[in-house]
């Protein structure tokens, strides 16, 4: 018995040995990983980074200050503030992502070291986070999985707790604070966050019916605990709702309007969207809203029709080289089009004036609609802020839907090399102006940017994360 005992613990040894090896491995691939941006994308990658200066953000408002919500940009400045680079910051929240899934396997379903083991490298390896065009890509969609698992792991860890019967009070104050601010994170990290509020309400609820236990099997029911877990269980909600009443009233205070975002939330979201409703045979699933969209909302509209030069300058803006008519915009580009000719007419000095314009035409547009003057689409709406499809549209995603559960189950298409797509939009060569904005941004987020000059197929983080990768890819096809 004694040397099983010795056995197990030189087997814990280096259990712990290899993770703690692999773990380094990641924070080093990570912080050196060669990471990017598109130098010219003034509304990707630059707006976010920009937002990131938070005394210039809020002190220099312009067009585009409220186009998108502002958790990336807060990580960013985080980054600056602790002085670690920003590869290494990253890689630290895959980590923490690997040990709060590991702590809650272990509590809840198993202690089987090397299980726990391999849960917890799969998660920091994940090809997501290894991916050129995914994680080196500095953008906010390199955040999105390591913090979406941070909530995904904390979600189940809190319902856990609260169903169970030992948990503390302060432990579950604890785990219902950090719910709540990881949650609140995730869902501002982009503008489309109802799927996870779904989520995290559905959970919510599900923990309080799962305490209704006693009575469904008739069995004494404490009212006075119940009471404890209901308030308990809103506890992460109170705290989405009061970052969220935060973050309205310093959007108001500084910029004049409560709205998160003004691109898909607020008075111009509720014109594009009303754009969205408008029965147009010229609209698809590719151009959500066409000029002959537009000139039929001008048409039902007086407050539109006083200000010609707003229509002018949207259909023959530099978006669409000139002619709206004769080269469609796809997507909701004609949102981020819109500004800019809101910017040229005149209309867009101030928020507040801006969202003033648009209540007065969208009340004119709810009147059309109503009256018929606008026939409304007769599509479903998953989200206001994108394009309406029939029954059979949606049924017709059925081969959109495989092939993402192809790409998120064997990852394909991830670990492509930078040779396989354009170099010279992805890396181009440096102006002596880029060259200046590159260091400001390696500056402030502590790392080295990778430009075309600098890419090599040698480059030793690369390799071993695509390696990684098609190991993931072919461990993927074995088990499925």
């Amino acid at each position: 018995m004694e040397f099983i005992g010795k056995i197990n613990q030189i087997s814990s040894y280096l259990i712990i040995f290899i993770v703690s090896l692999l773990t380094v491995l990641r924070l080093y691939i990570g912080n050196f990983f060669p990471y990017w941006y598109l130098l010219t994308n003034q509304l990707d990658e630059l707006l976010l980074i920009n937002n990131a200066h938070l005394g210039q953000y809020f002190a220099n408002w312009n067009i585009h200050s409220l186009s998108k919500t502002i958790s990336y940009s807060l990580f960013l400045k985080f980054v600056n503030v602790i002085g670690l680079p920003y590869g290494f910051v990253l890689s630290l929240v895959w980590i923490l992502g690997g040990i709060l899934i590991v702590y809650a396997v272990y509590n809840y379903l198993t202690k089987n070291k090397i299980i726990l083991a391999l849960i917890y490298l799969f998660i920091i390896f994940l090809p997501c986070g290894m991916d050129l065009f995914i994680s080196g890509r500095v953008y906010r969609n390199a955040a999105i999985a390591p913090f979406l698992i941070l909530f995904l792991s904390s979600l189940f860890i809190f319902m856990n707790k609260v169903i169970s019967e030992d948990s503390s009070n302060r432990s579950l104050l604890i785990w219902g604070i950090l719910l709540g601010i990881i949650f609140t994170f995730n869902y501002y990290l982009k503008e489309d966050g109802v799927g996870i509020l779904i989520l995290f309400l559905a959970s919510i609820f599900l923990v309080l019916i799962l305490n209704l236990g006693p009575v469904v099997k008739n069995k004494s029911f404490n009212v006075k605990k119940y009471y404890k877990i209901i308030v308990i269980s809103i506890i992460p909600i109170f705290i989405f709702v009061g970052c969220t009443f935060a973050y309205s009233e310093v959007n108001h205070e500084k910029f004049g309007v409560y709205d998160i975002n003004t691109r898909t939330e607020g008075e111009l979201g509720e014109f594009f969207h009303n754009l969205l409703l408008i029965d147009d045979k010229n609209n698809s699933d590719i151009y959500w809203v066409t000029y002959s969209t537009i000139d039929k909302a001008w048409n039902a509209s007086p407050t539109l029709q006083s200000r010609p030069d707003l229509f002018n300058n949207w259909v023959h803006s530099g978006w669409a080289q000139g002619n709206l008519k004769e080269n469609k915009l796809n997507g909701d580009t004609n949102a981020w089009s819109l500004r800019d000719a809101l910017a040229a007419s005149g209309l867009y000095a101030d928020e507040k004036s801006t969202s003033d314009f648009f209540h007065k035409v969208n009340a004119e547009l709810n009147d059309a609609f109503k009256n018929g003057d606008l026939n409304k689409s007769d599509k479903i709406f998953i989200s206001k802020y994108a394009v309406g499809r029939s029954v059979g549209e949606i049924f017709d995603l059925k081969d959109l839907f495989f092939l993402l559960l192809k790409t998120s189950i064997l990852y394909k298409d991830l670990g492509r090399d930078i040779q396989k797509c354009n170099v010279d939009i992805m890396l181009p060569s440096l102006t002596f102006g880029e060259n200046n904005q590159v260091k400001d941004v390696e500056s402030f987020l502590h790392m080295n940017i990778f430009t075309k000059s600098e890419y090599s197929q040698d480059n030793f983080e690369w390799n071993f994360a695509k390696a990684s990768i098609h190991f993931y890819q072919l461990i993927s096809i074995i088990f499925i």
